[in-house]
């Protein structure tokens, strides 16, 4: 959960507690405007008026330091903050839609098997260090990767949600305010029960040694960490905590296509392992598969393209 010191800060507890009242998923909101938040205080504002100058300045902040989608999502919020401060009665300036940076479709990472071997052994092999990241880290990316999870769902686990005695994850307020369980199978459920003994009486199920919840930063950082460590070279890119996820989801794929399993059929079980509220998402993943394996029979195209136009062959 963010904490707030700026100037803003009543107002921006006030936005999300409007958005929470209307069933929006609070930790959605936090981070942008936490970002606003520094903001605030870097520029040593005074006076909680979110005016054209200090948005364009927090624009131009987010271009040095953020990606264009980083940037988009981050002023979706800044805008929506702005709509709010209007409804309220407060002259705040709202960006314009066409001043926001374009989406740009992000090409995932997808590792080799000997790839990832070499990421997760960088990772069970990490420096010792007080925070208990390298105990952590090996274990968050597990579950990450095995249930498929989105970067923010391993860190907003309580420690109640990881039931070890039915073998099942609670997955609560997701994207778009979802709720979904996933199974947790015999190899995860001994490192998880181990770590569980090893960290002892908590809150969240991953956080910091004083009880603190985890920042999805703070998974950025050791994944871009144990890259460096793993030795496979230099990235054009930094790694990316969501390529965990869609390479779980084309791995699942590819083994249904090559167990000869009817992909269309299987679909369905797919999408609610992923949380997905469309098929649509989880049909995206099909983009992902080599080449070869898009041409095979247990993919109906012609049964795609009548629930999602854009999948092509």
């Amino acid at each position: 959960m963010c904490e707030y010191y700026s100037v803003f800060r009543k107002k921006i507890i006030d936005f999300l507690d409007f958005k929470e009242s209307l069933n929006f998923a609070r930790h959605s909101y936090s981070s942008p405007l936490k970002s606003l938040d520094n903001f605030a205080i870097q520029q040593k504002l005074t006076i909680p008026n979110l005016s054209k100058e200090v948005v364009q300045g927090l624009m131009t902040f987010h271009k040095k330091n953020i990606t264009p989608n980083g940037q988009r999502g981050k002023l979706i919020v800044i805008r929506g903050f702005g709509q709010y401060l209007r409804l309220i009665g407060e002259n705040a300036y709202v960006i314009d839609l066409s001043e926001l940076p374009k989406h740009q479709q992000y090409i995932p990472y997808m590792y080799s098997d000997s790839q990832l071997r070499q990421l997760f052994t960088a990772m069970d092999n990490l420096p010792v260090k007080t925070n208990n990241s390298h105990i952590i880290t090996p274990v968050l990316f597990r579950m990450m990767y095995c249930c498929a999870m989105r970067p923010g769902e391993p860190i907003n686990l309580l420690r109640e949600d990881v039931d070890l005695i039915n073998k099942v994850i609670h997955i609560k307020d997701t994207k778009r305010h979802a709720n979904r369980l996933v199974n947790i199978n015999d190899d995860l459920f001994n490192l998880l029960r181990d770590f569980d003994l090893k960290m002892r009486s908590r809150k969240w199920f991953f956080c910091t040694p004083n009880n603190k919840q985890l920042k999805i930063y703070w998974g950025s950082n050791m994944l871009c960490t144990s890259w460096i460590h793993s030795g496979l070279g230099i990235r054009k890119s930094t790694p990316r905590q969501y390529d965990f996820r869609h390479n779980a989801c084309s791995r699942v794929l590819q083994n249904w296509l090559d167990e000869g399993k009817e992909i269309m059929t299987m679909i369905p079980y797919l999408q609610a392992h992923m949380g997905h509220c469309h098929i649509q998402d989880t049909l995206y993943y099909l983009h992902l598969l080599p080449h070869e394996l898009l041409k095979s029979k247990n993919i109906d195209w012609s049964r795609f393209s009548n629930i999602y136009g854009e999948v092509k062959s």
